[in-house]
């Protein structure tokens, strides 16, 4: 089971029951992901079958907060092709920090945000990126920041079971 820190983001949601064989994992009967392509991404290996050999992908999500709203045994594939479910276990307070500096890295699922009132730089690992001068909902976990989700405006501070 991957980290909170380690998903990549957009996430989507995983529908039916799956089961991997030789590297290729099926839901539904149907290719979800087959790794054994050299391919980095979900999308790049899902891109070589055809759209009657693939299973449907659920909902699309762009941060943990739209994940965490679903119950803690629906399951999730990211970016990556990595498999998880949430265990809310652990309540969290989310606190929320006006981005003052983005930097894009030559990884399109990878960028840094530097936020006000945080010294060091927070990992973004999704196609999305906060934008300067919007807000960016953090969880403080082990020492360090976790993205929960972006918002246009300062939230105040919320506690969520994660």
């Amino acid at each position: 089971m991957p980290k909170i820190s380690d998903i990549t983001y957009p996430v989507f949601r995983i529908k039916g029951d799956i089961e991997t064989t030789d590297n290729i994992t099926y839901s539904a009967g149907r290719v979800l992901d087959n790794l054994n392509f050299a391919d980095d991404t979900l999308a790049k290996r899902r891109l070589r079958y055809t759209k009657d050999e693939l299973t449907r992908l659920g909902e699309t999500y762009f941060s943990l907060a739209d994940v965490n709203k679903h119950p803690g045994k629906t399951r999730f594939i990211d970016s990556l092709g990595v498999i998880f479910k949430l265990n809310k276990k652990t309540f969290y307070r989310i606190n929320y920090y006006k981005v003052t500096e983005t930097k894009y890295t030559e990884d399109m699922y990878l960028s840094y945000v530097r936020c006000e009132g945080i010294r060091p730089w927070v990992t973004i690992k999704s196609l999305t990126c906060p934008q300067v001068d919007s807000y960016l909902g953090l969880i403080e976990m082990n020492g360090g920041y976790i993205p929960y989700e972006i918002s246009d405006e300062k939230l105040k501070t919320i506690r969520r079971k994660l």
